[in-house]
């Protein structure tokens, strides 16, 4: 195990550095097609000096490396106030939430590392995270839904997950690489915004087609980086210091049984809504449900691609059926529960949709 937390370690370092490459990538592309907008001679073809000037390469390769600094940086200056910030945590009165506090304190001194500070998210899911930039500077936040629907063996169990999550130093990377990741979505959004407006007011001035056409190039490389390569690096982390993290927590606790029981609990029913076949999460998706036999799941497609229906109205159909499913989960709407229960369910009668179930109740 602890050759797994090395290997972790170095592999945080190779993700890092491929993010920051990527950025590099991005500023020497985009600096490429500025030389060539900028040097382009009147008759249309590109002069002599265009084809030896580095200059604009260069300099879009120093602006991407100076957003990667800069969003690592932030990530790790103000990364976690960030994540409590917009996850609506609030810090935890040990008076209030005694036995919470008293398991986290234990547990760090069982693992040796300072007593994370405790936060809690006013929110009938359950559910729990680990955020900070060191073991020294960690928090771990739950929710009221899990609060209240753990016994204290089970709440044991998530604690022991989500502490191994800070000695592992998971927290720090996944902090850095979401910020990586939000930052490219949140560019390539404002960029796609300036191309359209851009492109609506250019009239005849070729100069405002050339800044349009950088503009575009510029959104979807940020579109690819934030929206496709980042989250799959984020994804293939995740998997693999998830199962890391609860082999740590049950050495942690020596109690297999109350990890076992909260995660039974945790993942009580599943949906899958993928984008059919042409969907790069698809051939994941449908392993993870294949893998499946105790709990009760669900894998819906419709044929929509990897980015599902969020650009239609309201999200679209994929919105819809997401809504329907934590309707029936979370409140016991029984109008939600049609869609997905019995042989004439509404998914099953719709023909955007296909549909797979295992273990769920009436099916």
């Amino acid at each position: 195990m602890y050759s797994q937390i090395a290997s972790n370690k170095r592999r945080s370092i190779v993700f890092i550095g491929l993010f920051v490459v990527a950025w590099l990538a991005i500023g020497a592309v985009l600096g490429f097609l500025v030389r060539v907008i900028t040097h382009h001679s009147a008759d249309g073809q590109l002069s002599q000096t265009a084809n030896s000037s580095w200059t604009p390469i260069i300099v879009g390769v120093l602006i991407g490396a100076t957003l990667a600094l800069l969003g690592i940086l932030y990530s790790l200056i103000a990364g976690t106030r960030l994540v409590l910030r917009t996850s609506g945590a609030l810090r935890a009165d040990s008076a209030s939430y005694q036995q919470v506090s008293d398991l986290v304190g234990a547990l760090a001194i069982g693992e040796g590392i300072p007593t994370p500070t405790v936060y809690v998210i006013e929110d009938p899911s359950p559910n729990a995270f680990a955020t900070g930039v060191s073991p020294h500077k960690a928090a771990i936040t739950f929710t009221s839904g899990l609060l209240a629907s753990m016994d204290r063996e089970e709440l044991e169990g998530v604690i022991s997950h989500e502490m191994s999550h800070i000695k592992n130093h998971d927290i720090r990377l996944l902090l850095v690489v979401g910020t990586l990741i939000g930052l490219a979505a949140l560019l390539a959004s404002l960029l796609w915004r300036a191309a359209f407006w851009g492109s609506i007011g250019e009239g005849e001035d070729s100069g405002g087609s050339q800044i349009v056409i950088a503009l575009v190039a510029a959104a979807a490389l940020l579109t690819v980086v934030g929206f496709i390569f980042g989250p799959l690096i984020r994804l293939a982390l995740s998997r693999r210091r998830e199962s890391l993290a609860d082999v740590s927590g049950v050495e942690l606790t020596r109690n297999p049984a109350g990890l076992l029981s909260a995660l039974k609990k945790l993942h009580s029913s599943i949906i899958y809504i993928l984008g059919g076949p042409t969907d790069i999460a698809y051939a994941n998706g449908m392993d993870d449900f294949n893998q499946i036999s105790s709990v009760p799941a669900m894998v819906v497609n419709t044929d929509a691609g990897h980015q599902g229906t969020f650009l239609e109205a309201n999200g679209g159909r994929a919105a819809s059926v997401a809504v329907s499913w934590l309707d029936w989960q979370l409140k016991g709407d029984p109008v939600a529960a049609k869609r997905f229960v019995g042989k004439d369910c509404g998914i099953c009668k719709d023909a955007q949709w296909t549909l797979k179930r295992k273990n769920i109740e009436g099916s």
